[in-house]
């Protein structure tokens, strides 16, 4: 006889069900087929199929595959969220790294020889990083990715000309 237990599940070995009838209900939630199970336990389909209406056999494998639904279920969103952190990192790694070059290029702009040599990544190409990283971040993140309005007015005011020069040059860029 099984051990009561106040939190057994559906699944679980029940008070009156006894071992080898127990035993063939493990089996049943395996193979799904009484006649299976009966030549795996080696007694008759007749038999099995009075243990599987008597402990309610059915009814409990149901519970059972809502369970394991479940879990699966759980793992999935497990992953996924996982997956999105990774992917959020990644994306605003990649955002931050356009940023600053953006910045290295408006800092550099001052100091630029007067053929007005670009940096390291044109900027027209810095601002294709940014946009994807920024678009791929929100993406992750569940947000809009067409989102084109200014969400903070920036101080020009300690700009030199040429800075201002560059990030209207910039700004044109990105209005395409």
């Amino acid at each position: 006889m099984a051990i009561k237990n106040e939190a057994a599940k559906p699944w679980d070995r029940l008070d009156e069900e006894g071992k080898t009838a127990y035993l063939a209900f493990r089996e049943f939630l395996r193979r799904r087929d009484t006649q299976i199970v009966a030549d795996r336990i080696g007694r008759s389909v007749r038999t099995v199929r009075n243990y599987s209406a008597a402990h309610r056999w059915i009814e409990r494998a149901d519970a059972w595959d809502t369970e394991q639904y479940r879990a699966e279920d759980e793992a999935m969103l497990d992953e996924r969220a996982q997956l999105a952190r990774e992917h959020l990192r990644h994306w605003s790694a990649l955002r931050k790294l356009a940023m600053s070059e953006a910045a290295r290029l408006i800092n550099e702009a001052k100091t630029r020889g007067p053929d007005g040599a670009p940096g390291v990544i044109s900027d027209r190409v810095m601002v294709q990083i940014m946009d994807l990283a920024t678009r791929n971040e929100r993406l992750v993140i569940g947000e809009a990715t067409d989102r084109t309005e200014v969400s903070e007015i920036i101080d020009t005011s300690r700009l030199t000309d040429e800075q201002l020069v560059h990030l209207h040059r910039l700004l044109a860029i990105c209005r395409g």
